[in-house]
């Protein structure tokens, strides 16, 4: 071999060795951890993740209903995530949980999807409904009482939608 074809070699070589050490590296973070049965990670057993800037949430089809300030929009985005992405991402995660999990654990699947929320506020995009003039909220506060208030309305809901036995 020359000197010229071995430096070639080598140079691969460190390439190779670099990406395999990255995959590597990138493959061990650490991540949450879900069961067959749908079970919530459990990254999202932090507490600090169960807020909300939402009093309800309600689906139509693939379109989230919000209650932001007392009054229902339709969800455009929050932090700038479209909500057709977050609904994209529920189902494709938590297939027949998927309602319950953008509703309870809209932060922490934020968080899962790449991008975590950072604060006490979320940017909301918000669309009325009836007239169809959107609404931008710079500074939502998100509480623990809002997300309460979330899965108390969803819980409701889901038990009168049941059938009776």
């Amino acid at each position: 071999m020359t000197r010229k074809t071995t430096v070639i070699v080598q140079t691969g070589l460190v390439a190779i060795i670099a990406i395999v050490t990255t995959t590597a590296i990138l493959k061990n973070r650490a991540k949450p951890t879900r069961a067959a049965n749908n079970a919530v990670p459990t990254v999202w057993r932090d507490s600090s993740m169960w807020v909300s800037p939402f009093t309800a949430m309600r689906f139509d089809g693939d379109n989230v209903l919000v209650t932001y300030a007392g009054t229902e929009y339709q969800l455009g985005a929050i932090n700038g995530v479209s909500a057709s992405e977050i609904v994209g991402f529920a189902h494709d995660h938590y297939r027949d949980q998927w309602q319950k999990r953008c509703a309870e654990d809209l932060i922490a699947m934020l968080g899962e999807m790449g991008h975590p929320v950072g604060g006490q506020t979320v940017s909301l995009s918000l669309v009325d409904p009836a007239s169809g003039q959107s609404k931008e909220i710079a500074d939502a506060k998100m509480t623990s009482e809002n997300r309460n208030q979330v899965r108390n309305a969803l819980a409701s809901t889901t038990a009168t939608a049941k059938p009776a036995q």
